[in-house]
């Protein structure tokens, strides 16, 4: 709590007191933390209480008053420290005065209950005495308030009873009367205590009503509830204990339900199907289903099951075929002559019929260079047409397609940069030379192929000569770089020189081996325009001259 001298209100135009001494109004105290201990001495309290202000604070004194009604009002005891005595007060501006002090419970006990332990600053000079209190004092000369339940020893048993019952537990009497009180009651019993001023033992007790349940059940036939057998809806009442011995009433709302049972016939040709599945003999089944209220049921089918007759006839014959009914068929296929049994089922006759025709047989025969048919050569593609009688004694016509594949070898001729590797009937050429590869044609033929590889350099290739140059500093065509020259080594020794539009020499490197070897425009300050240049290199690989144009963009 922030206060200011309890009386500033009255100083502020003057610079002396009462008594003739120096006031300083701008001086404001404030505690900070605050922590108490129970010890077996008393109650040991401690904080810091520092000025705030801009001006030294002195002639108060702190003092300790107890409070038996509210906050605020006046107190019945004052403390002091040390001996009876007031601690004196002298703090300097942005300076907190440590507060140490252990209140023994004689001085606290007398007074029990009070409402509140508060640490005050009083004027000495205007006759405090314990248990005094200066007209001018009030709530804001309070520095820090305590409530007394830090020197009451709590002790707090939670239970419960049936409504209007008498609770006798622990020391606790509680009547009939308070207990007729459904909900929560909290009975206070206050003993003496040796070393606190006292301890309050708290009794949190429930009060609990008779339990009323409502059970609804739906069941299928019966149901069995608490010993009885129920067979029939209705509401059901039964009365019980719960475990703290209360009376309780327990209501069932019941509602049956039936379940059935169907018996039933049926009769069917081969098969029949019943709930999606397919019997195919006779037989008594049956099926358990769930009702619209959820409970089995059970139909009963006795089934019989008449068979069919299925008879198959397999036939064959040239050009046509009459079946026993006098039916004509041209054409191979399945046919079938239906009938009606004694018992009413549907019988089938099936006739696999292969009607065969004069045919046009082609026979396909193929060979490298020369093809031997039937012991005659043929060299090239030919037909040949023959008829003869089929195994199923028809008639029929035979073409014979003879075709002719040639074999091969042949010459190529290619070429490959030096350092390359040419790959060619599953061998690896560096070299220029003939070589030859024999293989397989797609239709099976043996051939050769032959191939005259040449091998040439690639050094004056990889050259690559810039015709635009930047030199912004962006790191792209900022210099006059040849690519490859450097990468490649194919021209170790070598000459570049580089003129401006009117034949003027501006640049020139011989042996170029390093990046920075190249022309830097930025760093010959070189203008704008077009510059011409010529590059003669030489090394194991021959002799290259280059010649070219450069136009230089700043």
């Amino acid at each position: 709590m922030v206060r200011r001298p309890y009386n500033n209100f009255l100083q502020q135009a003057t610079s002396l007191d009462n008594y003739g001494r120096p006031y300083y109004t701008a001086a404001d105290l404030q505690p900070v933390g605050g922590t108490v201990e129970l010890t077996e001495a008393g109650a040991h309290v401690t904080f810091d209480i520092c000025n705030v202000g801009l001006s030294i604070f002195s002639s108060d004194t702190l003092r300790v008053q107890i409070y038996s009604g509210q906050y605020g009002a006046s107190p019945v005891a004052g403390i002091l420290f040390f001996g009876d005595a007031s601690l004196p007060l002298q703090i300097l501006p942005d300076s907190c005065l440590a507060v140490d002090v252990t209140i023994p419970y004689s001085r606290l006990c007398p007074h029990m209950p009070f409402d509140s332990l508060v640490f005050a600053v009083n004027d000495a000079g205007q006759g405090v005495a314990v248990g005094g209190l200066p007209a001018e004092c009030n709530v804001l000369n309070n520095l820090l308030s305590l409530p007394n339940d830090i020197l009451i020893q709590h002790d707090t048993v939670y239970d419960s009873i049936c409504r209007g019952a008498v609770y006798d537990r622990g020391g606790f009497v509680v009547p009939a009367d308070t207990t007729a009180i459904l909900g929560v009651h909290y009975i206070r019993d206050t003993v003496s205590d040796p070393v606190h001023c006292q301890t309050i033992r708290l009794l949190v007790l429930t009060v609990l009503g008779n339990f009323v349940s409502d059970t609804v059940a739906d069941v299928c036939d019966s149901l069995i509830w608490r010993g009885a057998v129920l067979t029939v809806s209705g509401d059901y009442s039964d009365t019980a204990q719960t475990a703290m011995g209360c009376d309780s009433i327990v209501n069932l709302h019941l509602t049956v339900h039936p379940s059935w049972s169907v018996d039933t016939s049926a009769t069917a040709c081969d098969r029949f199907v019943w709930y999606d599945t397919v019997f195919t003999a006779s037989d008594t089944l049956t099926r358990r289903f769930a009702t619209v209220a959820g409970c089995d049921s059970n139909v009963t089918l006795y089934l019989t099951v008449y068979p069919g007759f299925a008879a198959d006839t397999v036939d064959a014959a040239c050009e046509t075929y009459t079946w026993s009914d006098g039916q004509t068929f041209i054409q191979s296929g399945d046919y079938t002559l239906s009938y009606t049994t004694s018992d009413g089922c549907d019988s089938v006759w099936t006739l696999h019929l292969s009607v065969y025709h004069d045919t046009l047989v082609d026979s396909l025969y193929t060979g490298c260079d020369t093809v031997l048919v039937r012991g005659v050569p043929f060299t090239g593609d030919t037909l040949v047409v023959d008829s003869l009688t089929s195994i199923h004694g028809c008639d029929s016509v035979i073409r014979l397609q003879i075709r002719v594949y040639p074999s091969y070898n042949d010459t190529v001729v290619d070429s490959m940069p030096a350092g390359a590797v040419y790959q060619f009937g599953g061998h690896e050429y560096t070299d220029s030379g003939l070589y030859t590869a024999a293989f397989v044609t797609a239709q099976g033929c043996d051939s050769v192929i032959w191939l005259r590889l040449s091998v040439y350099d690639l050094c004056e290739l990889f050259l690559q000569f810039p015709n635009l140059v930047t030199p912004n500093g962006d790191g792209v065509n900022d210099r006059f770089v040849i690519k490859n020259l450097i990468e490649e080594g194919c021209y170790p020794i070598n000459r570049l020189t580089i003129y401006n539009r009117w034949g003027a020499r501006v640049f020139e490197a011989v042996n170029i081996s390093k990046d920075s070897d190249f022309w830097d425009p930025a760093a010959d300050r070189a203008p704008a325009g077009t510059y011409f240049y010529i590059f003669r290199g030489k090394g194991h690989k021959g002799r290259v001259e280059r010649r070219g144009v450069i136009e230089l963009i700043h």
